[in-house]
């Protein structure tokens, strides 16, 4: 399967001096490995474009596959989708995957921009240890 990836963080682009939480991040990656492998095991997907970008605050994650879709109102056997949903849903975002017999499937999730320095703030500690 093809992936076309596109990254777009705030401190990557040097306007942030601190990475996000990692609860956040770990959240995304697992979003999008999950993604990937719904498109390819289930979907038969041959292509799949990938956007993490990250604006105003929120990251948007979006995911989309040229496969075999399915109908979101069918219950599934896995737990790869509601995995997913609860995930998001954990971190206070909002999840919608929209797909249908033949045409292909799109996740896109949305969730709040939270840093490592204000998790650290919030316990008290100045990050950078001073």
């Amino acid at each position: 399967m093809d992936v076309e990836l596109t990254v777009d963080l705030a401190y990557e682009r040097r306007e942030r001096h601190d990475r996000l939480a990692p609860e956040l991040e770990t959240a995304l990656y697992r979003l999008v490995q999950e993604a990937l492998m719904n498109a390819r095991r289930h979907g038969e997907a041959a292509r799949t474009a990938v956007a993490v970008v990250e604006d105003d605050a929120m990251v948007t994650v979006m995911v989309r596959d040229d496969g075999d879709g399915f109908d979101p109102a069918t219950a599934t056997r896995g737990f790869g989708l509601l995995g997913m949903r609860e995930r998001v849903e954990l971190l206070g975002g909002t999840i919608d995957i929209r797909s249908a017999p033949g045409d292909g499937t799109v996740i896109r999730a949305v969730l709040p921009a939270r840093r490592r320095g204000e998790i650290l703030r919030a316990m008290g500690v100045t990050p950078g240890g001073q």
